[in-house]
């Protein structure tokens, strides 16, 4: 009887540590592999807890912003180099007129933003090189 009623205590007792640490966990282990996974869009679940669990989740949350900002900060990159890329081809075809002995071969699109002086020096020294 004493070892029926140790065994249901144990049963209760291994439930009731699966409810307060098992599932949490789990829940932590799958915010994880979301975040590890690039996908930043999902909030990271039980911050809200007193706990280690809440600590480890306000931990997770704080690496979920920083690799969402990174991921801003990758992208902003990705873009100057498409632009400066852009420029550079855009340079080398004005350059190949001016060494073909074009003069008068001005650049006349927008060459974004400081990129655009670039553009207003080359055709003010094309007009200067120009004869009268």
């Amino acid at each position: 009887m004493l070892l029926a009623l140790f065994a249901g205590l144990m049963v209760m007792t291994n439930r009731r540590l699966k409810a307060a640490l098992g599932t949490p966990i789990a829940q932590i282990e799958d915010a994880i592999i979301v975040v590890a996974d690039g996908q930043y869009d999902t909030a990271v679940p039980l911050q809200d807890r007193e706990d280690e669990i809440g600590a480890i989740a306000r931990t997770l949350d704080t690496l979920h912003g920083r690799l969402l900002e990174a991921q801003g900060v990758e992208a902003q990159r990705e873009e100057a180099r498409t632009l400066q890329a852009a420029v550079v081809a855009r340079l080398a075809k004005t350059m190949i007129a001016l060494a073909d002995g074009n003069l008068t071969h001005q650049i006349t699109e927008d060459l974004t933003g400081s990129h655009d002086r670039l553009r207003n020096d080359y055709n003010s020294a094309v007009k200067r090189m120009a004869p009268d």
